[in-house]
């Protein structure tokens, strides 16, 4: 896990997604999937088109999984069966609230699913 993390790390550097964070990536052993959890600009992706929205979502969660599939080739992570991938939506205006970070979206079974 330690070399995905490093891999997704070194390419979110170099190539960022606007408004989506890197994620953190772990095995979760009583799914028995991959997980990668990570934190997006809420207030900035919630004024994008439902479907710009959902493609850039899913084009980090492709990412994630493909890059996560490039070291671990025994889990499908490629079309979301053992793997799944929560954002988590960060606000400036829910933070001036101390409203709690929300759930923003899902990755699950190689959909994107908008909270």
């Amino acid at each position: 896990m330690l070399r995905v993390n490093l891999a997704i790390l070194r390419f979110g550097i170099d190539n960022p997604l606007e408004f989506i964070y890197t994620p953190v990536v772990s095995f979760n052993h009583k799914t028995q999937r991959i997980e990668a959890i990570t934190n997006v600009n809420a207030d900035e992706l919630s004024k994008l088109p439902t479907a710009e929205l959902k493609q850039r979502l899913q084009t980090a969660a492709i990412y994630t999984g493909a890059t996560i599939h490039m070291f671990i080739e025994d889990f499908d992570t490629l079309n979301g069966r053992d793997f799944y991938m929560e954002f988590q939506g960060l606000s400036i205006q829910g933070a001036r609230k101390n409203l709690p970070i929300s759930d923003f979206a899902e990755f699950k079974n190689g959909q994107v699913i908008l909270h």
